[in-house]
């Protein structure tokens, strides 16, 4: 379908005659074909969601510039085609106008270079406009025209993520500007901008932008723009672009023009010294809660903890994408200096922080600022061994994440454990290195650790992971739940000592459409789950020598078809417990998925697929696998990739690149001495 209403045949008068005008809500989804949504029809309508509309080019076209004045909320992503947004010009009927749009989101576009089409008539206002929200368009070059920018009073929300090529807010303006712009939002509230690597400002022209209401300032990723200048600099750039037009850059906001409201910071680098330099105390900050340190580069940057000492408001500190080694510096603070610390945050985000190697050193106290901490996040801090040295405690922690910290031996000792009385939560994931949540202190005298406000426990995707706790100590977890066990195929047993868990009733396996298992104890089950390899059954890339564990598996007849069901690449490199076959029958049987397989310097390896029947009866196979890369190297006692000793049945619908001389039974079937599987693009 190409259009909502055919104009076939049919002249304006005729279609003005069809009209929905009791329509308020329409939703456009998944219509390929579709060119056209609307003509004249539609003058009631209020929200309009269109999205996955291929041949879409732009959404509001030259002739329905009355339904316009009715729409409150559009809603535009995934139209790979859509150009432009509003795409008319002027048109008799509109002069003057006032729209009604309050909300506009658009994602996914693409090709969109504007919102509003070069020629969009100046005399249909959009005053009512509040909130803008822009992701993934790459291509937009600005987010509206001076006029709209100039009238649009009750904007409250500007949002604009993955805009790489948009260089300013609003672009330039023809003719000469002798005095200073004023572009002044009374309601605006919000301002969130990431990853626009071009943009240099909001305005390329002299001009001051007011927004005495501002709580949230967001801005991450922006390396050519100037966020703030201190009250009397000038701070401003002449450019000049391929044109030869002077543009004025100029940074966005006069800092002390905004931060008595702030609830909501991002700082760079940049940002942050210009504090430094003008020597603003954290106590001008009276109103924020939430502050970001992001894109701090510079391989010598030091965490920026002097600014947060004195924010008595702030809630929630996030750190991410920078070069710190270290959080907080390890450094003794005495009493005096202690009681004059009053920030007591409750939330540390940390993210994409790849030289990271601790949060505090290993000898000293928590650092008063994290004393009271509720919430702990951790990503991508790669060099981080643990994540506190075991003179930290946290005695009001609730909910604990890591995910992707590939560095991690183990997360915490059995000292900060113990502390751990409030904790609700644990989530660990993708931490490749992990062998141990809990780990042992040397002189360990304690009996017992108590986990006794612990409800929710995930571990997934830890393939080193043995145990979560190496003490001699019983573990107690009265108020354990649910326990969530996924790719973890060494993990062996939960704990060396007993576990008391009087809630628990299943360890949630979400391998096997959320399987439940359950043997009676933790440890028993862990151990069951192990024996029956459920830990293998989510895995899409397995590298056999680190996991010696399945040495007197490999070869067994016992392993499931689903173990290696999900499994698409395969790694054997110096792997010491293989035989001289690589993959026996009953292993191939289980590598439906297999798309690469790589085998390296294992020296007694003379074949790789062992297709060989022991009984020496004729086997029928059907199954094919989807093998499309094979690499080997340093193989010395190599004789056979498929190793066989009798002619199989194949499938005939697939067929191998390399067919040797064939032969068809009376049964239509292929008999050849090809493996008994096809291999597809090898």
């Amino acid at each position: 379908m190409e259009e909502i209403i055919s104009t076939k045949g049919r002249n304006n008068m005729a279609l003005e005659k069809v009209c929905f005008s009791k329509l308020e809500t329409m939703v456009i989804k998944n219509m390929k074909r579709l060119k056209k949504v609307w003509h004249l029809q539609f003058n009631g309508l209020k929200t309009l969601e269109v999205s996955k509309c291929e041949r879409l080019e732009n959404i509001i076209p030259i002739d329905m510039g009355k339904s316009l004045e009715s729409l409150e909320t559009l809603m535009v992503s995934d139209c790979n085609s859509v150009q432009v947004i509003f795409g008319f010009n002027s048109e008799k009927g509109i002069a003057g106008k006032t729209t009604r749009l309050r909300k506009l989101s658009l994602s996914q576009l693409s090709k969109l270079k504007q919102i509003w089409s070069r020629d969009f008539p100046e005399n249909l206002h959009f005053h009512n406009l509040q909130l803008i929200c822009v992701e993934n368009c790459e291509n937009l070059e600005y987010l509206f025209p001076f006029f709209i920018a100039m009238h649009a009073t009750q904007l409250g929300d500007i949002t604009i993520k993955n805009a790489g090529r948009m260089k300013e807010i609003v672009p330039y303006k023809e003719g000469s500007v002798d005095s200073p712009i004023k572009f002044e939002y009374n309601h605006f509230t919000s301002l969130v901008l990431w990853n626009l690597f071009e943009l240099e400002g909001f305005f390329p022209q002299n001009h001051r932008l007011l927004c005495p209401l501002l709580r949230e300032l967001d801005v991450r990723n922006c390396g050519k723009l100037k966020l703030f200048q201190a009250q009397g600099a000038s701070g401003l750039d002449r450019v000049f672009d391929s044109e030869l037009q002077v543009s004025m850059q100029q940074p966005f906001f006069t800092l002390e023009e905004v931060i008595g409201n702030l609830e909501t910071l991002a700082l760079n680098s940049e940002a942050a010294s210009i504090i430094l330099h003008h020597q603003f105390s954290g106590k001008r900050f009276s109103k924020l809660t939430c502050l970001v340190f992001a894109n701090f580069e510079d391989g010598q940057a030091t965490f920026p903890h002097w600014f947060i000492h004195s924010i008595t408001s702030l809630k929630v500190l996030n750190v991410e994408w920078s070069s710190f080694k270290e959080i907080f510096q390890g450094k003794t603070i005495d009493e005096k200096r202690k009681f004059d610390i009053r920030t007591q945050i409750k939330e540390l985000i940390l993210n994409q922080l790849p030289k990271l190697r601790h949060i505090c050193q290993e000898g000293f106290q928590i650092h008063p600022i994290l004393e009271f901490l509720e919430c702990l996040q951790l990503s991508s801090c790669f060099d981080l061994k643990n994540l506190v040295p075991s003179s930290v405690t946290f005695s009001h922690l609730t909910y604990l994440e890591v995910q992707h910290c590939s560095g991690l031996i183990h997360l915490i000792t059995s000292s900060t454990a113990r502390s751990l009385v409030k904790l609700t939560t644990m989530k660990i994931s993708n931490c490749y290195s992990l062998e141990q949540v809990v780990a042992e202190e040397k002189d360990e005298s304690a009996y017992e650790i108590s986990f006794s406000s612990l409800e929710n426990l995930e571990l997934e995707c830890l393939p080193n992971m043995r145990r979560f706790c190496s003490t001699n100590c019983v573990l107690n977890l009265p108020l354990l739940e649910r326990v969530v066990v996924k790719q973890c195929p060494r993990m062996t047993i939960f704990s060396v000592r007993d576990t008391s868990t009087p809630m628990l009733q299943n360890i949630l396996s979400k391998e096997e459409d959320e399987k439940m298992y359950w043997e009676g104890d933790l440890n028993r089950t862990i151990k069951k789950m192990f024996m029956d390899m459920v830990g293998f059954r989510g895995l899409v890339s397995l590298e056999i020598s680190q996991c010696p564990e399945l040495r007197e598996l490999w070869y067994s007849h016992e392993v499931k078809l689903e173990v290696f069901g999900n499994l698409k690449r395969l790694v054997v490199h110096k792997c010491e417990f293989l035989s001289d076959v690589l993959l026996p029958l009953n292993l191939v049987h289980t590598l439906s998925n297999l798309e690469e397989l790589e085998a390296s310097e294992c020296d007694s390896l003379k074949a790789v697929f062992d297709l060989s029947n022991v009984n020496g009866e004729e086997v029928i196979v059907k199954e094919t696998i989807q093998l499309k890369r094979i690499t080997l190297l340093h193989l010395p006692m190599l004789k056979d990739i498929w190793k066989l000793n009798y002619k199989e049945i194949v499938s005939s619908r697939e067929t191998t690149e390399e067919e040797e001389e064939e032969e068809e039974d009376e049964e239509g079937a292929i008999r050849h001495q090809q493996p008994a599987y096809s291999i597809k693009q090898v």
